[in-house]
């Protein structure tokens, strides 16, 4: 006579390699959340310098409604970035990063002295054109043609970088 069901043996082969398949997925999935902190980073970055560049390049009136206003975004310190308007750098908005920070901000000049200290501040002129500025450095570091971005996550410790040349490229490493 046939037996009806499977037996014991059977169902703990099905267990133990439904039991694999969660644990590799599990792994895999940890890993992929933890790479998302900082590209999330980054592209909320990106974002907020693509708005100010945008902002700036159709003459977009600001709060304080003076015309041709230079907009503006401003590193405030590693988890905060502000998108700033006006000869007065009114903020716009404010811009927090989650679960990540900006380690460092090195400019190409001379990598071991044009390290950047916040407050960091990115201006857009409505020609185009990208200034950099910050109240401790020299005017040479000033004059890089790129600075390098280090983003950490602060969960695990990992990063990435991103630069931002002076045309205005944002190039994620």
């Amino acid at each position: 006579m046939p037996a009806n069901g499977y037996s014991l043996i059977e169902l703990l082969v099905v267990m133990v390699i439904m039991s694999v398949i969660g644990i590799v997925g599990y792994v895999n999935y940890k890993q992929f959340a933890s790479a998302q902190i900082t590209t999330n980073a980054i592209s909320q970055i990106q974002s907020v310098l693509r708005l100010a560049q945008s902002n700036a390049a159709s003459s977009t009136v600001c709060l304080d409604n003076i015309n041709n206003s230079p907009w503006s975004v401003s590193f405030k310190n590693q988890t905060s970035i502000g998108l700033d308007c006006g000869l007065s750098n009114t903020e716009e908005r404010n811009y927090t990063l989650e679960n990540a920070r900006i380690d460092s901000i090195v400019g190409s000049a001379d990598p071991s002295s044009c390290s950047a200290v916040f407050p960091f501040n990115i201006s857009y002129s409505n020609s185009g054109s990208l200034i950099f500025s910050s109240t401790v450095l020299s005017s040479t570091c000033l004059q890089s043609s790129s600075w390098t971005f280090t983003v950490r996550n602060l969960n695990d410790n990992t990063f990435k970088m991103f630069k931002i040349s002076k045309g205005g490229a944002v190039d994620v490493q």
